[in-house]
């Protein structure tokens, strides 16, 4: 589970050249531009990642304003993102500990967003392009979310998980969607399969009423008819998941001149996990689903160093000169981890 907000400490501080007024701070895996002399190494920080979305009625984010507002759920506020300053890029941002009194007891591995009136940023799921909502994700599914290799390498690195082999495949920018096929207990009006956004579940379109996007995608790529084949051949109850690209679709970064989908995990809904790497490759294959692109074949990629594996992310896309990111998973278990591209993160938006 991400976590927006953490306590963190500053492992590491380091001059910019050219720059008097600033210095980058590194707390773990992440590299945060701060202002000069504000902190030391060893103090503990608040550290604000990658997507908060910061109130601007919070009299302590008002600094962060003048760096640009909108307006999210109705509130105004100002969208943490990657920036480069001075040739150096700043992922998130960190506040001394002592300007936040809520927080009273200092837990590892804590989400304090909530805490300190923060939420999640996320792009809006366009209106006509999902179609009509039936309701709520599902709570026999999982929404897909890896997370970010800064948070988990000093772990991970450290673990029996050194050694063992992870697949490197595209990250797609899109729109999530699953397909799945509905186990008995839970099917409704002899629906036999469904789909949904990445936060809602979708109305399958009566016949002459257009059809959203994600449904399009969804039967251009055959899902709804190969869900039910993952089915058959191996008996379980199945959910498949996928970037939907394509016109329209969150910009269309790659510039697809259709809707399709790349599929980057099955979920065994009666196990309520996700399948390895080496089993989702058998399955693609035996239903013959376009699934990211492989970039990188079996390494062991948590030997590597951690600026090694944050370099890997950058490269070209399936038609873009670059691509998002990099999302590793091992073969033979369920660890999963995204290593997302500074260049993707620093794009004009």
């Amino acid at each position: 589970m991400r976590k927006l907000v953490s306590v963190r400490t500053i492992s590491d501080i380091q001059p910019i050249p050219g720059a008097d007024v600033i210095e980058q701070v590194s707390i773990d895996g992440w590299v945060v531009v701060a202002q000069k002399g504000i902190h030391t190494i060893g103090d503990t920080v608040l550290y604000f990642e990658i997507d908060s979305f910061l109130p601007q009625t919070d009299p302590r984010f008002e600094s962060f304003m003048k760096f640009g507002t909108r307006t999210f759920d109705g509130v105004v506020g100002h969208r943490v993102k990657t920036v480069r300053l001075r040739g150096v890029y700043s992922q998130g941002i960190i506040m001394p500990l002592v300007e936040f009194p809520e927080i009273v007891e200092l837990i590892e591995d804590h989400d304090y967003s909530e805490t300190v009136g923060v939420i999640k940023w996320e792009r809006s799921e366009e209106t006509g392009m999902i179609g009509d909502a039936k309701g709520s994700f599902p709570s026999f599914l999982r929404k897909s979310d890896q997370e970010r290799i800064q948070n988990l390498y000093g772990k991970l690195s450290n673990s029996n998980l050194a050694t063992e082999l992870f697949v490197g495949t595209m990250k797609m920018d899109g729109s999530s969607i699953t397909v799945f096929h509905y186990p008995p207990e839970y099917q409704e009006d002899g629906c036999v399969t469904g789909y949904c956004s990445r936060n809602q579940q979708l109305e399958f379109p009566e016949e002459g009423q257009d059809a959203g996007k994600f449904y399009q995608g969804a039967d251009k790529s055959g899902l709804f008819s190969k869900v039910t084949k993952l089915h058959e051949l191996y008996g379980s109850y199945y959910a498949i998941q996928g970037e939907l690209v394509g016109p329209g679709i969150q910009g269309n970064f790659e510039k697809f001149d259709q809707y399709q989908v790349f599929v980057y995990n099955i979920f065994d809904i009666q196990k309520q996990q996700y399948v390895d790497y080496g089993t989702f490759a058998e399955m693609a294959e035996a239903i013959d689903l376009q699934i990211c692109p492989v970039v990188y074949e079996a390494t062991p990629i948590l030997s590597q160093p951690l600026e090694t594996i944050l370099a890997m992310a950058n490269g070209k896309g399936v038609i873009n000169s670059y691509r998002e990111g990099i999302v590793f998973k091992q073969l033979s278990g369920t660890t999963q981890f995204k290593v997302i591209s500074n260049k993707y993160l620093a794009k004009e938006e």
